[in-house]
């Protein structure tokens, strides 16, 4: 429960402390909608992991266009510091991540590398909770992450993008 207390306290504080507002971060993100959409993915989940991954826009990793936590596999790149779980410890430090000439490159390779890379092939596209549960743990070090996008979407409506 202290765990659910401290992701909500962090899901509405965090957007209220950027100089963008949620619902402006989102709408930055619409005009990307349809290529996601075009890809076979859910724009949903597409939505939630920028905030997520972004603190809703704060993140440096802005800069480069990187909105999803994209580690570096071919220059250019960038450093910044970050925090993975490795068999249930904390660790935190400096990675490299991919940077992105500008958001519409950054957004094709977001859908290329769920659609094309190896790790990516298990996952499932039937609905929005099987993409979810495939997703998370060959994104994400954290064994929450699943559940932090859900309440993302849940709380912000970002079904709304999603084909119905």
């Amino acid at each position: 429960m202290r765990k659910f207390a401290i992701f909500l306290l962090i899901l509405f504080l965090l957007p209220a402390m950027s100089l963008a507002s949620p619902e402006s971060f989102i709408s930055s993100l619409e005009p990307y909608v349809p290529i996601v959409h075009q890809a076979g993915l859910y724009p949903s989940v597409f939505i939630a992991q920028s905030a997520l991954e972004t603190g809703w826009g704060k993140s440096d990793a802005v800069q480069y266009h990187n909105y999803w936590g994209i580690k570096c596999r071919t220059a250019p790149c960038f450093s910044k510091q970050t925090w993975e779980i490795y068999d249930g410890t904390y660790w935190q430090g400096k990675l490299l991540f991919q940077a992105y000439p500008d958001l519409a490159t950054a957004v094709q390779a977001y859908c290329d590398k769920i659609n094309f890379q190896r790790e990516y092939q298990g996952v499932e596209r039937y609905n929005l909770n099987a993409f979810i549960d495939t997703l998370a743990p060959v994104w994400a070090t954290d064994p929450d992450y699943g559940w932090k996008l859900r309440s993302i979407i849940r709380v912000w409506g970002l079904e709304r993008y999603d084909p119905g």
